[in-house]
């Protein structure tokens, strides 16, 4: 009995004793982060007055540890859709930063629909939708198309800016509308964001904070011990086409040697699976390995290749670019833990994270 309670007691001991170290190295870790928050955060080009950056820190330590799963791959998927983004915001002379838009609001999940019906990368509501130009039928619903609806976009948002002058209003207005915007501005009798945002709604009273912790998460994501995951697929190693004539996407992955899972993965907005005839053309991405394949089908079928499409980005993100391709339909096998042991000495081993050290303390 002795025995016993000089071992419990010695390994409680050994855990106070991790536990204090763990909780001076959070200490360490959290100041490090808040230095580096501090330091960086006023360099942005969409910032806030200081007394709202505790307000928007906090928003980035909740992307950097808790979201950090979800934060890393959603930069993964950047390496695919910013340099799209990109090439239009650059066409249209708008700021770089509003490629976090798409990230803020669907973290780059190109089939996202919300609850209230606005879908895709950018999250057109259907009557915006069709007030600049995208198709949304049974067939096509361009707010899908990762390259169509991010031109749409760009007019969108040079339009809002063009009506508010001022950035941060119009990124309000892209969340909850320019009528609620305008009236919040009447209602605050100020044309200042951060005095207007009292008579906004909730949601767009969040929307800006986490926008600017967004744009500062993708900038400074590396200095906080953050990478991309390996996404699927990289702009480097796509290739996109723009065609008028008809074709299917079961073809053209036939003629491409890939599974067809993988063409409706980089082409959700054809929804039964057909590209319809367009006299504008219609957008279709391909993995760089099947684009020569699917020019020669179309070539056969047509009569002539289909026009390719040279997008130029403004950077473009190496980070997490994958050796190969993968095809979307194969699971990864997965691990199963090894079991283990049991016992009140084993579970005493693995708090104190050291089985030898019960093991001494167990027969002492």
């Amino acid at each position: 009995m002795k025995q016993l309670i000089i071992a419990t007691m010695t390994l409680v001991a050994i855990l106070l004793t991790q536990t204090r170290t763990q909780a001076k190295q959070n200490a360490r870790a959290a100041e490090s982060t808040e230095r580096i928050i501090s330091r960086h955060l006023p360099t942005l080009a969409f910032t806030a007055p200081t007394h709202q950056h505790a307000r928007i820190k906090k928003l980035i330590v909740r992307d950097l540890i808790n979201g950090k799963h979800e934060t890393e791959a959603a930069l993964g998927r950047a390496t695919l859709y910013f340099p799209i983004f990109e090439h239009y915001l650059r066409k249209y002379d708008l700021p770089e930063e509003l490629k976090y838009i798409p990230y803020v609001e669907t973290r780059l999940k190109v089939r996202a629909t919300s609850s209230v019906g606005a879908g895709g990368l950018w999250q057109f509501m259907q009557y915006t939708a069709h007030r600049y130009q995208l198709r949304v039928n049974a067939v096509v619903d361009d707010r899908y198309d990762a390259i169509r609806a991010t031109e749409a976009a760009t007019r969108f948002l040079q339009d809002l800016y063009v009506e508010f002058d001022d950035w941060l209003l119009a990124l309000a207005a892209y969340n909850c509308g320019p009528g609620r915007v305008q009236r919040a501005i009447r209602q605050s009798k100020s044309r200042d964001f951060w005095k207007v945002e009292a008579y906004l709604p909730a949601e767009t009273r969040r929307y800006i904070p986490t926008f600017i912790s967004s744009v500062y998460i993708g900038k400074f994501h590396t200095a906080h011990g953050l990478k991309s995951r390996k996404y699927l697929f990289h702009y480097k190693n796509i290739r996109i086409l723009k065609l008028r004539q008809a074709a299917r996407l079961q073809d053209l992955a036939k003629v491409s040697d890939l599974p067809v899972a993988t063409l409706r993965l980089l082409n959700p907005a054809y929804l039964q699976g057909t590209v319809p005839v367009y006299s504008r053309g219609n957008y279709l991405i391909l993995p760089g390995t099947a684009a020569n394949g699917a020019q020669r089908y179309l070539t056969k079928v047509n009569g002539s290749a289909a026009e390719e499409i040279q997008l130029q980005p403004i950077e473009l993100v190496v980070e997490g670019l994958p050796e190969k391709l993968e095809d979307p339909q194969v699971p990864k096998p997965i691990q199963q833990p090894t079991p283990e042991p049991s016992g009140w000495w084993s579970y005493a081993a693995r708090l104190a994270g050291n089985h030898w050290l019960a093991f001494i303390a167990f027969w002492i």
